[in-house]
């Protein structure tokens, strides 16, 4: 059933509208076609998303970052990047440029992204400031964690 609900997050993002329904009918398909109200409909969301955004949907997760309500409004309404300093937790490990799932403090998923560093890294990083991180992981960085652009 997961893979199922990943394929709907998928198609509804793309635009498409997509019935799960029992393949111990299969003319049933045609008549959800011809409009019968049969399964689970999912609707296209109002704005697909496009592109890269679209494409991350479906790469598998390595792990979580969890942040707090400030980089989640950041994040969520605001558009910006995430910096270490408003993350609270790291869950699982990750490589840099692995795919990662994005949450608030309650440890809900709210976005995904691309990590600019391995799992470990960040755990060193949780709630510093940039200007810590030179001394911290022995080499200069801006420490933009994911970016948002």
């Amino acid at each position: 059933m997961v893979t199922k609900l990943t394929a709907a997050r998928i198609a509804t993002a793309a635009g498409c509208c997509l019935v799960i329904c029992t393949s111990a009918k299969p003319e049933g398909i045609v008549e959800i076609l011809a409009g019968a109200r049969q399964g689970t409909r999912f609707l296209p969301l109002q704005r697909s998303l496009k592109g890269r955004k679209r494409w991350l949907l479906s790469v598998p997760l390595r792990g979580s970052i969890c942040m707090d309500a400030g980089a989640t409004h950041a994040i969520r309404d605001r558009h910006k990047s995430l910096f270490p300093v408003g993350v609270i937790r790291v869950v699982g490990e990750f490589s840099a440029q692995d795919a990662v799932s994005l949450c608030d403090e309650s440890g809900q998923e709210f976005a995904r992204g691309l990590c600019n560093f391995d799992s470990k890294e960040v755990s060193i990083m949780i709630g510093k400031h940039t200007s810590e991180l030179a001394e911290l992981l022995g080499y200069h960085t801006d420490g933009e964690l994911i970016h948002r652009g």
